[in-house]
């Protein structure tokens, strides 16, 4: 009969078949020196093969138990390793990464906030980025105001007075007491307008931005955005009916074709902080078209007395523009026609540590407005310079809704993710496998989607706002931040996006 320590070691080489593992289960024999007294028992009170066979199953307990602890470790130094690789700040609230390179060719202007009372005006000169204290990088697609005097350059203050060089008036309410004074506030020049009497009639004062026989040229069924800075300045608005931005449409000798476009009646939205109107519009299908007007109208109810002073500032008039951009000025004492270029932001991913066989990036963005017909929205977009390889993420053109995407060879491939609130900030992720060409979206950390048949080879640049082919983001962007890996848990990929 063998002893029970030969029997002990081939019942353990039985159930070990493995020679490797019996390097690794030689730390466990220390976990099971408690039972060796027992074993020593039974092989003297019984059959020695008996003892042998319950220490070898003791010990092949010992062994998977030690595989699991070991199992759970790996995983453990794994999702570690995870965390800890480097975050790479990309766009901060007021900062972007060395690694980025912004652009724009003008001059522009940075109104704070982007809506509601207005706080902070700030010119920039070009290529300067703008950033707002609470949502981060601007970025906007060129545009052009083509009103010459948003400044209020020129006037002279008294009763009547005289109104800003360019401007124009359409008569004034009877009854009505007219005084302009100028007046300084955020830095810029407000054309305060004071009415005060009591109304004979309800012809509304209307401050047209332009004489008319000068106004800016236009076509019919062209689409527009005016704009102007309103505040209440003094007064009350008690009897006053109506405060409003108009548009009217003008032939080529300066008479009105059709009838004039008016914006919503803001007298109950007014007050003493400075707030933009807007006043989107398309004039009619008329081939007589050659100009346009645009213009704030006051009335006051007819008999009744009213004093209400109105500050006006930073009127604007955008041709072949369905959304506004911020507020564009001319140079200083020179009225005229003034353009902003759009805002670029890119840089290559070898220099910002993104070039990695899979990559994460997560931020904030907020569109003060959806996407209008024939030009989206776009976030980001990671490409090789070319539209037609990429992955991206953006808000499609005359849509709501916000779609993850890859282009490949031409093809596209779109995960729908939710939908746009305008003036809504929201959270936003990408994370992308190069290897397989997978990517996977989320929007403030709900429902994971993902896109296959993407590039595996090519990708070299990150462009946040746009793509090779404009299609500029009209908003802003905060808290991006890169990440050199693939996540491939959705779970883990939402907590990222929600944290972000």
């Amino acid at each position: 009969m063998s002893s029970a320590s030969d029997r002990l070691a081939a019942l353990t080489n039985a159930s070990f078949e493995d020679g490797g593992h019996r390097a690794a289960f030689v730390p466990a024999l220390h976990d099971v020196s408690t039972v060796g007294n027992e074993v020593a028992v039974k092989a003297a009170e019984a059959d020695a093969d008996a003892a042998a066979a319950d220490a070898a199953r003791i010990l092949a307990q010992s062994y998977r138990d030690a595989t699991l602890v070991a199992r759970d470790a790996a995983m453990a130094a794994i999702q570690g390793a995870t965390v800890a690789q480097p975050v790479v700040p990309l766009i901060g609230v007021t900062s972007k990464h060395a690694g980025l390179t912004f652009a724009r060719g003008s001059a522009a202007v940075l109104v704070e906030p982007p809506s509601g009372a207005v706080t902070a005006i700030t010119e920039v000169a070009s290529g300067v980025p703008r950033y707002d204290a609470t949502y981060g990088l601007l970025l906007e697609p060129a545009s052009q105001n083509v009103v010459t005097n948003p400044r209020n350059e020129g006037g002279t203050p008294g009763s009547p007075g005289s109104y800003p060089t360019g401007f124009g008036a359409l008569g004034s309410q009877g009854g009505m007491t007219r005084t302009l004074a100028y007046n300084s506030l955020l830095g810029m020049t407000m054309l305060s307008v004071q009415l005060a009497g009591t109304a004979s009639n309800s012809t509304p004062t209307v401050v047209e931005a332009t004489v008319r026989n000068a106004s800016p040229a236009a076509t019919g069924l062209q689409n527009r955005v005016a704009s102007a800075y309103l505040r209440i300045r003094a007064g009350a608005i008690t009897n006053v009916a109506t405060i409003r931005l108009r548009a009217l449409a003008l032939n080529s000798g300066g008479a009105a074709v059709g009838s004039q476009i008016s914006g919503a009646n803001q007298v109950s939205l007014l007050d003493g902080s400075l707030r933009r109107v807007v006043l989107p519009y398309q004039l009619a299908n008329d081939g007589t078209i050659a100009r346009v007007v645009i213009g704030v109208e006051i009335t006051t109810t007819n008999g009744q007395t009213s004093d209400i002073t109105l500050d006006i500032w930073g009127t604007q008039d955008e041709p072949d523009m369905l959304n506004p951009t911020s507020i564009m000025l001319p140079v200083v004492g020179t009225p005229g026609v003034s353009s902003s270029a759009r805002d670029t932001l890119s840089g290559a991913l070898s220099g910002l540590g993104l070039d990695t066989s899979g990559l994460t990036i997560t931020g904030r963005c907020l569109m003060p407005n959806s996407a209008p017909t024939g030009a989206d929205q776009q976030i980001l977009q990671i490409d090789g310079g070319s539209d037609a390889s990429a992955f991206g993420l953006r808000n499609p053109a005359g849509a709501t809704s916000l779609l993850g995407s890859r282009a490949n060879s031409g093809g596209q491939n779109t995960a729908s993710l939710g939908t746009l609130v305008p003036g809504t900030e929201f959270k936003w992720g990408i994370t992308i496998n190069r290897l397989t060409g997978e990517a996977r979206f989320c929007i403030n950390g709900g429902s994971v989607l993902s896109v296959t048949g993407g590039p595996v080879s090519g990708l070299t640049t990150l462009r946040f706002g746009g793509r090779v082919s404009a299609h500029t983001l009209n908003g802003y962007l905060s808290n991006a931040n890169g990440r050199p890996y693939f996540v491939n848990d959705n779970t883990g990929f939402a907590a990222l996006v929600a944290a972000a």
